[in-house]
């Protein structure tokens, strides 16, 4: 599966070149990480996160229709808050970072009034590493795995060439392993980006 994920967002990369309205995109934000179940083989938990930061950039073009598809490469990173281990609940240093590869698919509504609205999907990879302390864990463990989002939000054009992007997005990853613990991967993105045509 990584390695036909990997393949589609080479494929768009290279097409963009071909397709018509080039862009490139850089956006930043709010990563409200909701809290993840732990399981081991021996115990079950659960990591409370504080709200953490995103950065994301992307590389697309249109197609007809009013579509456009896009490569994107993203970070995100959530301080961890608290940890339940069993019965034992304690506060938790460490934090959960996320780097992620993905191919997103829009579908644009231009409303002819400076302002038009989008609807977007995308699947990808992402590398997820915890550093934490607990479950047998001490320090730093990471697991790439399968990744999806879906978005929605508006851009409100600014000039020909540049357009103001404020979207929401969901983010989720299938489950990572860190050594023995399977945990969960699940947020909610709130965005503000610039798009620049060329």
């Amino acid at each position: 599966m990584k390695k036909i994920v990997v393949m589609m967002c080479l494929a768009v990369f290279l097409a963009v070149p071909a397709m018509a309205d080039p862009y490139v995109s850089a956006s930043f934000g709010l990563v409200n990480l909701r809290d993840a179940d732990l399981s081991s083989t021996t115990t079950r938990g659960k990591l409370s996160f504080d709200n953490g930061i995103g950065f994301l950039g992307a590389i697309g073009s249109g197609f007809t229709g009013d579509f456009r598809g896009e490569v994107e490469l993203g970070y995100r990173i959530n301080d961890i808050d608290r940890m339940r281990e069993g019965a034992t609940v304690r506060s938790q240093s460490g934090d959960i970072t996320t780097v992620s590869l993905m191919a997103n698919v829009y579908k644009d509504f231009p409303l002819g009034m400076g302002f038009d609205p989008f609807v977007g999907a995308g699947i990808g990879i992402a590398n997820v590493e915890a550093d934490l302390n607990g479950f047998g864990i001490n320090g730093k463990k990471d697991d790439t795995v399968f990744a999806y989002q879906l978005m929605a939000g508006g851009a409100f054009i600014l000039n020909p060439n540049m357009k103001l992007d404020l979207q929401y997005r969901f983010f989720a990853t299938e489950d990572p392993e860190f050594a023995h613990v399977e945990a969960e991967y699940v947020s909610h993105n709130f965005l503000i980006g610039l798009r620049f045509g060329f």
